[in-house]
């Protein structure tokens, strides 16, 4: 890892510059100073969340056995991924079952909280 401070919404560990002044995390893609104006870390975490974890920046590789969820537990957002791992266990076991949906828009970590832990019908 190259730089020395860690992106508040994704947990990486490898920002060459602070998280703040347009600088863009490689691994989620967040722009600080833009993307964080309308929505806070914690949604951005949850979009990142639910779009699988994409790594953002192709010309900055992955770390060597990068682990998304053990990214986020070892920045302490252990919540998020809890959350995470919960519902996608659910969608490995119960393919039967209809996976939640999310929201067109998730605006607060509350609501992937509400959808992405519980089955459809719970």
């Amino acid at each position: 890892m190259n730089g020395h401070y860690i992106c508040p919404v994704c947990g990486y560990n490898g920002l060459e510059f602070p998280p703040r002044d347009y600088s863009i995390c490689a691994c989620c893609g967040t722009e600080f100073g833009y993307d964080d104006r309308a929505l806070s870390h914690s949604t951005l975490r949850v979009e990142w969340i639910l779009k699988r974890f994409p790594w953002f920046d192709a010309d900055e590789p992955k770390p060597v056995s990068w682990n998304p969820i053990g990214q986020l537990i070892a920045a302490g957002f252990t919540d998020e991924a809890s959350a995470f791992l919960v519902h996608f266990a659910f969608e490995q076991t119960a393919p039967e079952q209809p996976t939640p949906k999310p929201p067109a828009k998730v605006t607060q970590a509350s609501e992937f909280f509400r959808w992405g832990a519980l089955p459809a019908n719970a």
